[in-house]
């Protein structure tokens, strides 16, 4: 890449347009960028970094702070950069967000970042992102890695120079992208701890679990268990030793159960001979109680028996009753028809009303709507010439706005001429400010001249030595010379005033032509102003113009609002008319519907009239045929006699109950007799005093023995849930250990933490190859500008095994044959020694980004701490850097590089504000 032409407006301290062609210092060779102190050396590649990224150079310096402090509010902040690659011409052109005066009105406005790619063949790329993705493509490298390799900046690689291991790792990490191996380096780390708290756990667990470990108090292996307990036994020892435990608790289980199925077998049976002696004893007691309760119950049976013959006499009187009821409930259905059509003449009499009412209103309301109908014709046909009048208005409004275009140009025009009116004063009183110091220039020159002719003498008297011959008379002596006259110039002061001279002559002349550009575009402006003001008031006259514009104006405004308010009663019409048109069918549709629905509704009042004639005479024959006058007395006779069958009904139900409970009774009490006296035919006389005491001694040891099982049970489910966990945890922690082991010897290997080894991790490994290719490419540089006597070296062995190593640099001193740090180095050494590292890590940058091609490079102070042959040999150093046509810019206030490098870009810093670019070639 090769810069062509850059162009910067509002730019950092360049407050106007400055255009630079770049392509005057040719394609190849040493150029100095000059200048004083802040007056925009630097801002020079921040531009053409900025052109083509979208940012400067420097990391201190954001987009939104490029906009120069001396620039005019008017005038645009912008970068333009012509540009070559691989011999094809780019131009990109850029502006950062700023805010700049208002075109129309006052105050600012917000100029939004934005820019534009040309191609050579045309196309143009647009927005900012698109912009970037496409130079990035075309250079190959991003915005980083072009400063990294353009820009050589000695303060940024001296730290490089004199960093420890780890600063340097850091710089490398943001240059080669090494981050990935720092991270692999952490997730090992990360992951060895993590397997070695998982086997930490697991090695918790089983040691809690061999805690849990349970044995008989009696038993001689309790010491042994004790042991195991607190983690005295390994684990080998623990499982033999469990092994043993577990045997014993079975076989003691064993013998448990025996004692026990034998225990239960004798208590059943006591308990058979207990429940036996119970039984005889109980059935005893139950025959005498049943033979007293059955002499108890004869009597009472006999009086039930009598009570139900006399009850019984009643059953006649209860059937003629129930006759009588079934005569009366074959009068309710009568009831029940003469009550449905007594309801449903009160429903017929409710619709006749109803319908009668419905009548009467419908034919109110149909009147009603006639009524309005009749309205909405007269207003319809008072609306028929809306349409028509709407359309004559928009016409008119047409027009009117017509009319503000024309006067909102010649609006414009006017400003338009007001504003060139102003620039061709500020130039004319431009071109008076420099004519005058042209004049006094010149004048100034002439006294001078004068005085310079007029002791021309004096001057030659000056240049007089002994021994040489007088350029007048040809004596070698010179007794009387002439003497100058203090205000005669010197031939250097006379040609200083001469260009003086010259320069405000030409300025003058540049003033008076750019004065004479604004009178042309004034009169331009003038014209065109004349042309609208002649169109719109048949006028050419300026004066009084702008006075005629706003009363125009003003009428217009007028006339406008007039017509809207027109507009919007017309509109308000339109839309009656359309709902009129819309509800005059609708209202008349209604009325059809009303007189269709009175004639049907007389027509059903008809028949309802006749359908109440015809219930009347129906509840009349009913009433003339029934007993009761109502429905209800009827139920209540019948319920009378229901209640009297009812109580003859239980009354007889009642005493046979009795009758049949009471023989029940007393075959239950014979059946107890007869199975009492059946069961103590075969009585056996048992001892129940001994067999209880015998059943409770029973009953104690079967629970001791239960307690003894439940002890043992618990022991086994434990210690064999134990011997289960202890078999899986087993495998688990071996394999988990297996990994931790493996895994952190991974991780300490990367993360260089190998005791009694140098301490070089992964990532600082991989950087250590980028670090010897850029020690070789230094080297080259170094020994060019030291004569041979410094060679640059990477420690190959580290101070101490505690601290990060590997990439510590040392140097070798040719002229003594010593090695020792680059710290020790001079000011003016180690910038030798940082520059070529410099170089070294640009060359590297570029062959690693692979197949690019970067035409120009710059080179950003540090020469001033070097003697006079330090830099000689710099310079000669740079200057291999141009071979095969390559562009080395030293960006440099170094009075000494002025006079040893011809092509120069020489920036001056203004005192009225801003700076200027001339390049000398």
């Amino acid at each position: 890449m090769r810069p062509v032409k850059l162009t910067v407006s509002a730019f950092g301290p360049y407050a106007g347009r400055t255009e630079i062609d770049l392509d005057q210092l040719g394609k190849s060779g040493l150029y100095l960028i000059t200048g004083n102190t802040g007056a925009g050396k630097t801002t020079i590649f921040d531009a053409i970094t900025y052109a083509l990224y979208g940012e400067p150079s420097g990391n201190n310096r954001k987009a939104d702070m490029l906009r120069s402090k001396y620039a005019e509010p008017g005038t645009p902040t912008e970068v333009e950069l012509v540009f070559e690659y691989r011999d094809k011409s780019y131009t990109v052109k850029r502006n950062p967000e700023y805010l700049r005066p208002k075109t129309r009105g006052e105050g600012f406005t917000e100029e939004k970042a934005n820019a534009t790619l040309y191609y050579p063949d045309g196309r143009v790329v647009t927005k900012l992102k698109e912009v970037n993705q496409a130079v990035t493509e075309i250079m190959g490298i991003d915005k980083n890695q072009f400063t990294q390799i353009a820009m050589i900046a000695q303060g940024d690689f001296l730290k490089l120079l004199l960093a420890s291991t780890e600063d340097r790792k850091k710089i490398f990490q943001k240059i080669f992208y090494t981050q990935n191996y720092a991270a692999l380096q952490q997730a090992l780390k990360n992951e060895a701890s993590r397997l070695e708290k998982t086997y930490r756990a697991l090695s918790a667990s089983i040691k809690q679990t061999m805690g849990g470990l349970l044995c008989d108090e009696d038993n001689v292996l309790t010491i042994e268990a004790d042991k195991a307990k607190d983690g005295q036994l390994l684990l080998p020892d623990y499982m033999e030793l469990l092994e043993k435990i577990i045997g014993e608790d079975e076989a003691a289980a064993g013998k448990i159960k025996k004692d026990l199925d034998e225990a239960d077998k004798q208590m059943e049976t006591v308990t058979q001979l207990l429940e036996k002696a119970a039984n005889q004893r109980a059935a005893e007691e139950s025959l005498a109680q049943a033979r007293n309760e059955l002499n108890e119950r004869i009597p009472a049976q006999e009086k039930a028996v009598k009570d139900l013959s006399e009850v019984s006499k009643r059953l006649p009187e209860k059937e003629a009753l129930q006759e009588s009821v079934v005569q009366l409930n074959a009068l309710a259905p009568l009831y029940e028809e003469r009550d449905k059509k007594s309801a449903s003449l009160l429903m017929i009499e409710k619709e006749i009303g109803t319908l009668s009412l419905e009548i009467t209103s419908a034919d109110e309301t149909v009147a009603k709507l006639q009524g309005e109908i009749s309205r909405f014709k007269d207003e319809r046909a008072a609306l028929e010439s809306v349409p028509a009048d709407l359309e004559k208005l928009k016409a008119e409004k047409s027009a009117a706005e017509a009319d503000g275009k024309v006067l909102a140009e010649l609006t414009k025009a006017f400003d338009d001429h007001k504003t060139q009116m102003r620039k061709l004063r500020a130039a004319q009183s431009d071109y008076e400010v420099k004519r005058e110091e042209a004049e006094s220039k010149k004048a100034q020159y002439d006294r001078g001249y004068r005085a310079y002719l007029d002791e021309q003498a004096g001057i030659i008297a000056g240049t007089l030595m002994d021994g040489v011959p007088c350029p007048v008379c040809g004596s070698l002596s010179h007794p009387h010379p002439a003497v100058k006259a203090a205000e005669a110039p010197s031939d250097a002061e006379l040609e200083r005033m001469k260009k003086q001279a010259e320069k405000a002559g030409a300025a003058a002349t540049d003033a008076s032509a750019a004065a004479c550009r604004v009178k042309a575009a004034l009169d331009e402006k003038a014209n065109q102003l004349k042309t609208l003001a002649e169109a719109r008031f048949g006028s050419t006259e300026i004066d009084g113009l702008e006075g005629k514009i706003g009363d125009a104006e003003a009428k217009l405004a007028g006339r406008i609002g007039e017509l809207e308010d027109r507009r919007k009663g017309l509109e308000e019409k339109l839309k009656q008319r359309a709902k009129i048109d819309k509800e005059l069918p609708e209202k008349e549709g209604e009325v059809d519907k009303k007189r269709a629905s009175i004639v049907e509704k007389r027509e059903t009042l008809s028949g309802r009239q006749t359908a109440k004639n015809e219930t009347e005479k129906r509840i009349s024959e009913l009433n003339a045929g029934l007993p009761f006058p109502t429905h209800k007395e009827l139920s209540d006779e019948v319920r009378k006699k229901q209640e009297v069958i009812s109580a003859i009904a239980k009354a007889v139900d009642d005493a046979k109950a009795v009758v049949d409970a009471g023989e029940k009774q007393i075959a239950g009490l014979k059946g107890r007799i007869a199975e009492a006296e059946k069961l103590l035919e075969s009585r056996v006389e048992i001892d129940e005093a001994a067999e209880a005491e015998r059943k409770s001694e029973l009953e104690g040891r079967r629970k001791r023995l239960r307690e003894q099982g439940t002890a043992v049970d618990h022991r086994l489910q434990t210690n064999r849930g134990i011997r289960r966990t202890l078999s899986e945890k087993s495998k688990e922690i071996a394999a988990a250990e297996s990994r931790w082991q493996w895994t952190k010897a991974l991780s300490d290997t990367a993360n260089g933490d190998i005791a009694g080894k140098e301490k070089v991790m992964l990532e600082t490994y991989i950087q250590m190859t980028y670090f010897d290719r850029i020690i070789a490419r230094a080297n080259k540089r170094l020994s060019t500008m030291t004569g041979g006597q410094y060679e640059l070296k990477r420690r190959d062995v580290a101070a101490n095994m505690k601290s990060q190593s590997g990439l510590d640099l040392d140097v070798i001193d040719h002229y003594n044959g010593t090695e020792r740090s680059v710290n020790s180095l001079s000011g003016g050494e180690q910038f030798k020694a940082s520059l070529s590292l410099a170089l070294g890590l640009s060359e590297e940058i570029q062959a690693s980004a692979g197949g690019i091609k970067l035409d120009t490079m710059f080179v950003d102070e540090g020469f001033g701490s070097l003697d006079e042959e330090s830099l000689q040999q710099a310079i000669r150093a740079l200057s291999d850097l141009t071979e095969g046509n390559r562009l080395v810019g030293i960006i440099s206030h170094v009075a000494e590089l002025k006079e040893k490098i011809d092509k120069q870009i020489i920036v001056t810093k203004e005192h009225s504000g801003g700076s200027t670019v001339l390049i000398q070639v």
